[in-house]
């Protein structure tokens, strides 16, 4: 079987990883998947990074303002997402490029390739969310007693995935795997943005911070704390998480910034060891080289290799 190309450019926060996927993509006239797990929700637009309406509107995004909040959005419905795009986007003759840090989708996507499909059933989600924990898990046992055993008691998510699953397929968890095996049928070609100075890289994370707060974070949050206030998807994200305990008086205005600052370096460390291991990585570092070196360097790679 002739391999078809997938791009993917991934890398710490603050790296540039947006700009490099635009000009690679608007290059070879293609488009972009998001890979990121805020940039998939609406009205996440200054915390999540967002990419400007221009940018948008010269080189077409999915999976970006893609959900509300309200609904709950998992690395196995980014990989249904995803797969549908990438066969759509190479029938065209395209090369689907993906940006972003979130690594997790990344290595269900293009590493356990038997991640089965299946389409987002809200009704049943909202129906299996009110539940309590015992609840929930109970009613698994009753479904799939082998799948029970391999999932915690509290693990919400999980449990939900998995009786999604079998409500889908009307199969136990494993008799679905088995069926599903994912071919790995793409060549990826990756590309990675970070920095060997860590000093520079939380540097860049400061001053991006700074200006997300110039931008208007802090309106941006309490707007949204007024449409989402008991959302784990609104309450959990960096930005916001922290301008909340400002909002309720637990800290100044400056802690809340710097708690940011801080927190977002520590999830930068993360995803660097995320991506640690793939060996398949071709690493840029962003204080060596600007991004339109980077993008030449890269633009070869992509040419040899697709050629």
């Amino acid at each position: 079987m002739n391999k078809k190309n997938i791009i993917a450019i991934t890398g710490p926060t603050a790296t540039g990883k947006s700009e490099l996927g635009f000009y690679i993509a608007k290059k070879l006239n293609t488009q972009i998947i998001s890979v990121d797990s805020k940039l998939v929700y609406r009205n996440f637009e200054i915390a999540a990074a967002k990419p400007d309406k221009e940018t948008l509107s010269e080189v077409q995004h999915h999976l970006i303002n893609f959900v509300d909040p309200h609904m709950q959005y998992t690395a196995g419905d980014f990989v249904f997402h995803a797969r549908q795009i990438i066969e759509n986007l190479h029938n065209q003759g395209k090369i689907p490029v993906f940006v972003g840090g979130t690594y997790l989708y990344y290595k269900v996507l293009l590493e356990d390739y038997d991640l089965p499909l299946c389409k987002i059933n809200y009704e049943y989600r909202d129906y299996l969310d009110k539940k309590s924990d015992i609840q929930l898990y109970d009613i698994l046992l009753k479904a799939d007693f082998d799948a029970a055993q391999k999932i915690h008691s509290n693990n919400r998510v999980k449990i939900i995935r998995a009786l999604e699953l079998i409500k889908f397929y009307n199969k136990k968890l494993k008799d679905i795997m088995k069926e599903r095996e994912y071919e790995a049928k793409n060549n990826v070609i990756w590309f990675g943005l970070n920095s060997n100075n860590r000093k520079f890289l939380y540097d860049r994370i400061n001053k991006r911070v700074d200006r997300m707060m110039e931008a208007g974070l802090l309106q941006e949050t309490i707007e949204n704390y007024n449409r989402y206030e008991e959302l784990d998807t609104f309450r959990n994200t960096i930005g916001y998480c922290e301008l909340i305990d400002y909002l309720h008086k637990n800290t100044s205005l400056d802690e809340a910034v710097e708690k940011i600052k801080q927190h977002t370096r520590n999830y930068a460390k993360r995803q660097i060891s995320f991506m640690k291991p793939n060996q398949d990585i071709t690493w840029y570092d962003i204080e060596e080289m600007d991004i339109n070196s980077i993008f030449e360097e890269a633009y070869k790679i992509v040419t040899n290799e697709c050629n």
